[in-house]
């Protein structure tokens, strides 16, 4: 009698160590961590490493086949004649703030911006050009911090400099809050040109900023993991290049946002205070640019009728405008807002697996330390 007491100890031993060692060879469990606790956070995907254009090219200008590159669009001319002189786009552009008997009037200075527009779309002068004109109101004011409108304004500009780390980075600031997921798509972006441009003057960008604003974009959808991420990829090239950013403590400023992401009191997003009462999985992905519950479109002021924000084909006039054209078929609003969509219920699906497996081996244990009887060793 003793022996087969000896036999079934051994025989529940055995199994719970089967069960043990099936549970734990598994994927990490997240369902024992503390409310508001993340898992590990995603691996950030390094850039891809890209040739830049030739000097006063971009990638909207054509494109590299081997070493040479291929213009697809006319090139930008050397000179043209204003006010019955030569001069050269970046004069051209220059006399539109500063003219011979002093500032040049805003009227006079929208007419000027205009024709540099007119006169090359693609150049680097004109990106100046058009945010002379965007950036402003009618009435020459710069406009209000509203980054919405902001955003909105500039946007059109990428179809025209699609390489240029500032205007990406400018729409990753503005659209954060408001279009994350478009945000994060231009902030994504801006780190595959990035090491074209001087860091952090002119057209160029500082790519620890970029990471970290990154990283209040994925807050804002609720993904903690790759907000971690790039909060810490953003922390390891601040203290690569100490001093680099105009903030001196701006290290202590990403270590914070690391800091209440690992405490479970991030700063924006469904965990954040003002999100609370929010479950993750119903924050709402914010709706796409011009749709019927979105801001109005905004008239840019300044404008000339017939200059390029945007490609004007020839046979325009003859499109059957009752046809949807290419670009609105394909619109990248809804694409970026589908593909969060699908990340989420992809999350919440992984999340309910795993729930489900601990549950399961939970319920093992239970029924483990129920035995009595051989019954009930062979009814497990």
């Amino acid at each position: 009698m003793k022996r087969q007491k000896v036999y079934w100890a051994l025989g529940v031993l055995v199994m719970l160590t089967i069960i043990w060692f099936c549970y734990n060879v598994g994927p990490p469990l997240d369902t024992e961590r503390p409310a508001g606790s993340l898992p590990e956070p995603e691996q950030v995907a390094a850039s891809p490493i890209l040739k830049a254009p030739p000097q006063g090219e971009t990638f909207a200008t054509g494109y590299w086949e081997g070493e040479q590159w291929h213009r697809t669009v006319p090139e930008a001319p050397e000179t043209v004649m204003h006010q019955g002189e030569a001069m050269t786009l970046m004069e051209l552009y220059r006399s539109a703030f500063e003219g011979s008997t002093g500032p040049t009037p805003w009227a006079e200075r929208v007419v000027i911006l205009n024709r540099v527009i007119a006169e090359a779309p693609y150049s680097e002068e004109v990106y100046y050009a058009r945010l002379g004109i965007v950036m402003y109101d009618e009435n020459g004011v710069r406009l209000p911090p509203d980054d919405c409108l902001r955003f909105e304004r500039l946007e059109p500009l990428v179809a025209y400099h699609p390489n240029y780390p500032r205007l990406l980075s400018d729409l990753l600031d503005y659209g954060l809050d408001i279009y994350p997921e478009l945000a994060i798509h231009y902030g994504t972006e801006a780190l595959k040109y990035v090491d074209m441009y001087p860091i952090g003057r002119g057209l160029g960008a500082f790519p620890e900023r970029i990471h970290d604003r990154l990283g209040f974009a994925y807050q804002v959808l609720g993904d903690y993991s790759a907000a971690l991420a790039h909060h810490q990829k953003a922390l390891e090239i601040v203290r690569a290049h100490p001093g680099r950013t105009r903030s001196r403590d701006y290290a202590k400023l990403v270590q914070r946002s690391i800091d209440a992401i690992l405490s479970g009191n991030p700063h924006l997003g469904p965990l954040s205070k003002k999100g609370r009462s929010k479950a993750v999985g119903d924050v709402p992905v914010a709706a796409p640019v011009n749709v019927e519950n979105g801001p109005a479109p905004q008239v840019v002021p300044g404008l000339e009728s017939g200059v390029p924000l945007f490609d004007v084909f020839e046979d325009e006039a003859d499109t059957d405008l009752s046809q949807p054209s290419k670009s609105e078929a394909v619109d990248r609003r809804e694409l970026a807002k589908q593909h969060t969509q699908k990340m989420m219920e992809q999350a919440q699906q992984k999340a309910q697996q795993e729930q489900k497996r601990f549950e399961n081996f939970v319920q093992q244990l239970h029924q483990m330390a129920s035995i009595k009887t051989e019954a009930d060793f062979e009814s497990i």
